[in-house]
């Protein structure tokens, strides 16, 4: 589980969970992980959210511009 944990806490991508006929159903706490794939560490690494929270339970954040130099300077 933590390492489950520890991967979901480097997801990053530019892409954002709401996408079409989702965008006006927010995740509420309970619910099933959407099946999204997003960024872990680099583009091309890509992960299936579903898929890495299947059958646990965990959380998954993410940062606006995490691991940038954007990020890096406004964050000092």
């Amino acid at each position: 589980m933590f390492n489950s944990l520890r991967r979901a806490a480097f997801v990053t991508c530019s892409r954002s969970f709401s996408s079409g006929s989702t965008r006006n159903m927010p995740i509420k706490a309970g619910d099933p992980v959407p099946s999204v794939e997003v960024c872990e560490s680099t583009p091309g690494d890509k992960v299936n959210v579903a898929e890495l929270f299947k059958g646990k339970t965990g959380v998954l954040f993410a940062v606006p511009g995490a691991f940038t130099p954007g990020c890096s300077k406004v964050r000092r």
